[in-house]
């Protein structure tokens, strides 16, 4: 298993921030998160994880509701 790596400092399970830090947001899936230190990359990093709506998939195949 790698080790999860901050998005915004590079601080990893392995090797954290000076001081200490903790997970705020992790996915050991696809080895990303954000630190305790990042809070305000959080937000980014969130929206960047979340899976497409129904209408976001609809906008990016560039097709209507109804073509379905």
């Amino acid at each position: 298993m790698n080790a999860t790596t901050c998005t915004s400092c590079g601080c990893t399970d392995l090797r954290a921030c000076p001081g200490g830090c903790s997970w705020l947001g992790v996915n050991h899936r696809d080895g990303t998160g954000v630190c305790s230190r990042c809070p305000t990359h959080l937000a980014a990093w969130r929206y960047q994880q979340a899976e497409p709506t129904a209408q976001q998939r609809r906008e990016l195949l560039q097709i209507g509701p109804t073509d379905i």
